[in-house]
């Protein structure tokens, strides 16, 4: 933006403020001009008086920012903030050399809501800001001392799936409340932080092993740890990530495993259903020992009665080779090599089908 845009920003702004416009100015300045008989006057930035000029620019209204809102009401409502944060705010303000004592307690004022505005008005009308915040901190702080307050810093840790950058900012919130109660030197802050984050972080130890904070001297302040402890919380999501996938792949190839397992095991079912149809099919021994004269007598005639029968080879239904049972098979299974047997074995063999 340039300088006459700017200024003429400034202008109307101070100007819609005392309910005027630019036009009701050039007009103001046209009558007077024209008492005097003087030709009209062009509405030019160098014709405005100076005295306007300096108001707008020593305005200490014109780029300042409000505080947010407080009452000191429990919960904290919606659009509120808590006291420790909006005392921290306002404690700029009383501390400033650039603005006015009025300036400083109408800004404190303006923020206030009831109760909290109360306590203020009870002070009485001349109060500084600087006793306004003193009051209020009386009626809404802390009840605790500095000591109290920084035990409760040596006993704060990790919750349970806490990220080490929210555990951090915890701890430094407990801290700064101990050191303005005076339970902590400003000087030793950064060692009370490192030392409390290395015991109280109780479930990434993966991360404080990284930092090795033990071995730093001087040790890290507060925003270059937070920045170097969110820097490794990126570095464990991405290894996170990374893990998931390959897990994922993992499980697809385990998925055709398991499906290959079933099938064999569906298979050996199968074998071990025709092994006891075959076994309630063949001949039990005294049927084949009576029937072992009757070839013995046969052959001894030099003549047979039909076809012979092929002879039951012993198959193993497991691995399909011959020679034992299933249950005496120490071998792979090989099913296609079994179902191949049982398809010979079940075919008739030689002239078979010849002459009856």
């Amino acid at each position: 933006m340039s300088l006459d845009s700017e200024f003429k920003a400034e202008l109307e702004k101070f100007l819609a403020d005392q309910g005027k416009t630019l036009l009701d100015l050039t007009e103001s300045l046209s009558d007077s001009s024209s008492t005097n008989a003087s030709p009209p006057i062009e509405p030019k930035h160098d014709t405005v008086p100076e005295t306007v000029v300096k108001h707008i620019v020593s305005a200490p209204s014109s780029h300042r920012r409000r505080l947010r809102l407080f009452s000191g009401r429990r919960p904290v409502p919606n659009g509120e903030a808590d006291f420790d944060n909006w005392r921290r705010q306002t404690q700029l303000i009383v501390d400033a050399d650039d603005l006015s004592e009025s300036e400083k307690i109408s800004r404190l004022t303006e923020a206030l809501l009831p109760p909290a505005s109360n306590v203020v008005w009870a002070l009485g009308k001349g109060v500084s800001a600087k006793d306004s915040l003193e009051g209020l901190e009386k009626a809404f702080g802390t009840t605790s001392d500095g000591e109290e307050l920084f035990l409760l810093f040596t006993e704060c840790y990790q919750a349970s799936e806490e990220f080490p950058s929210d555990y951090l900012l915890r701890l430094q919130d407990l801290l700064i409340r101990a050191q303005e109660n005076d339970g902590i030197n400003a000087g030793r802050m950064d060692k009370a932080r490192v030392h409390q984050f290395s015991r109280g972080c109780l479930y990434n130890d993966a991360l404080l092993h990284t930092l090795a904070l033990g071995k730093r001297l001087p040790p890290p302040d507060f925003v270059s740890l937070l920045h170097e402890v969110r820097q490794e919380e990126r570095k464990e999501k991405e290894k996170e990530v990374k893990r998931k996938s390959g897990q994922k792949g993992k499980g697809c190839h385990e998925q055709v495993v398991l499906q290959e397992t079933d099938r064999v095991a569906e298979l050996h079912e199968m074998m071990v259903a025709l092994q006891h149809q075959i076994s309630s099919l063949m001949p039990s021994g005294s049927a084949a020992a009576q029937a072992r004269p009757e070839a013995t007598n046969q052959r001894s005639n030099g003549r047979q009665r039909g076809p012979r029968k092929p002879a039951y080879r012993l198959i193993c239904y497991n691995c399909g080779k011959d020679g034992h049972r299933m249950d005496e098979c120490n071998g792979e299974t090989n099913a296609v090599l079994v179902q191949q047997k049982i398809a010979a074995r079940n075919q008739p063999a030689g002239n078979a089908e010849g002459r009856q």
